[in-house]
C-alpha cells in the first residue's frame, strides 16, 4: 500500500475530533499510514497512537487535519517539514482568512481541502491556491431517523458537538438563543430547551432559574449525542458562521429540522425544505476571524423568536415530517461517500 503521513493535534475537541477520528479510520484502511503529532513532539496525554517519521517514510505525501492557527505565533510552518507534498483538511468561520494563514497554506504544494462550498469561496477570495471541495459526513451507522420517546413537551435543542473554547463561545452566540426562548414562551409550560455546552460556558449560562431550561456540560460520546438529539423536536443554532456544522447535520439525520441563518457551511445541507431560516445582518467578525476584514452573520433576535414560535405552533406538522428531514441528508452525506471523495482527492 502507498505510504502516507497524517499529522493531527495530540488532542482535539468538538467537530475536529470527530473529523480526525473518522478520517484516520478511513486512511488506515487505504494506506500504509503513519500518524504523527502536528506539534512535532509527543505529549503524555493524547487521543491517538502515534508512529515515527524515519528516513524510509519521510518523503511520503502528507495530510494535515487541523484548524488554522488563530495567530502568527502558532504557525504550522514552524513545525512542519520543509517539503512540498503536504495537503490540508481544514476550514474557516468568517469571510476572509488572516494573511498569515493564506501565506502558510500557499507555502506548500499539496491540496487544500475544505468542507463546504461557502469555504471554497472564502479560501479562494482570500488568495489560497489549490482549493478543493471535500464535503464532510454524518455517521450514518449511528445518526439515523429515530422517533422521540416523549411527546408531551416540545423540545428545542442547542449547543456544540463536544466543547467550545472561550473564543468559540463568541462565535456560537448561545446567549441570544436563551434570551429568545424566554421572550418567545413566557408562561408556556409544554415547551423546553436544552443546551449542550462545555464547562467553560458554565459561569455565563447556568444561573438560570427556569425548570424549562437545562444544560449539559459533559463530554458526550457519539452515541450519547445521538440519544441527546433524538429526544428533541428542533435543533436551533445562532452560530455566526460554521465551516461545516456536525451538530446541525446530525440533527437532520435523526430527523430534526434546524433553525438557522442561511449562512456559512450549513448551506451545503440546510435548505428551505428541512430548515427554518432566521434573518441576520453580516458584521465584522472578532479576534482572528476579523483580522483581515472577515465577516460573519449576527442573527436577529426578533426573527429567531418568530421561528421558534412558528415551530412550536406547528409541532404536529414538524413531527410528521421528521423522516423527510432525515432523508434530505442521507445517504448523500454518508461516510461511504466521504471516503470515496477523500481517496479520490488524495490520489
Amino acid at each position: 500500500m502507498k505510504k502516507l503521513i497524517c499529522r493531527v493535534p495530540c488532542s482535539a475537541i468538538s467537530g475536529y475530533k470527530k473529523l480526525i477520528n473518522k478520517t484516520v479510520d478511513i486512511l488506515k484502511q487505504n494506506y500504509d499510514l503513519t500518524l504523527f503529532p502536528i506539534e512535532g513532539f509527543f505529549q503524555e496525554k493524547t487521543d491517538y497512537q502515534f508512529g515515527k517519521i524515519t528516513k524510509e517514510n519521510f518523503k511520503a505525501d502528507e495530510l494535515i487535519i487541523s484548524s488554522l492557527p488563530l495567530d502568527r505565533y502558532g504557525s504550522l510552518i514552524n513545525v512542519l517539514p520543509d517539503k512540498d507534498n503536504i495537503s490540508f483538511i481544514t476550514m474557516w468561520e468568517s469571510t476572509y482568512l488572516p494573511r498569515f494563514s493564506v501565506e502558510e497554506l500557499n507555502h506548500f504544494q499539496g491540496k487544500i481541502m475544505v468542507p463546504s462550498l461557502w469555504n471554497i469561496d472564502v479560501f479562494k477570495l482570500s488568495g489560497v491556491k489549490r482549493v478543493n471541495h471535500l464535503p464532510l459526513f454524518v455517521d450514518d451507522s449511528l445518526f439515523l431517523y429515530k422517533e422521540k420517546s416523549d411527546l408531551k413537551k416540545f423540545t428545542f435543542c442547542a449547543g456544540a458537538c463536544s466543547a467550545t473554547s472561550s473564543g468559540n463561545g463568541k462565535r456560537k452566540n448561545f446567549e441570544i438563543i436563551l434570551s429568545a426562548f424566554r421572550k418567545a414562551f413566557k408562561n408556556v409550560k409544554d415547551v423546553e430547551i436544552k443546551f449542550k455546552l462545555s464547562v467553560c460556558d458554565k459561569p455565563k449560562l447556568s444561573n438560570i432559574l427556569d425548570d424549562r431550561i437545562s444544560f449539559n456540560y459533559k463530554d458526550l460520546t457519539d452515541f450519547e449525542v445521538h440519544e441527546y438529539l433524538k429526544e428533541s423536536d428542533v435543533f436551533v443554532t445562532s452560530a455566526k458562521a460554521e465551516g461545516w456544522g456536525f451538530f446541525q447535520i446530525e440533527s437532520l439525520a435523526i430527523g430534526r429540522p434546524v433553525i438557522t441563518a442561511n449562512y456559512g457551511g450549513v448551506k451545503d445541507f440546510c435548505n428551505k425544505e428541512n430548515s427554518f431560516f432566521v434573518d441576520y445582518e453580516e458584521q465584522l467578525a472578532v479576534n482572528a476571524w476579523g483580522k483581515n476584514g472577515g465577516c460573519w452573520a449576527e442573527v436577529k433576535e426578533e426573527s429567531l423568536i418568530e421561528q421558534m414560535r412558528y415551530c412550536y405552533e406547528n409541532k404536529d406538522a414538524i413531527r410528521h415530517n421528521w423522516q423527510k428531514y432525515s432523508e434530505s441528508v442521507l445517504p448523500k452525506f454518508s461516510l461511504k461517500n466521504y471516503e470515496f471523495n477523500l481517496i479520490n482527492l488524495l490520489n
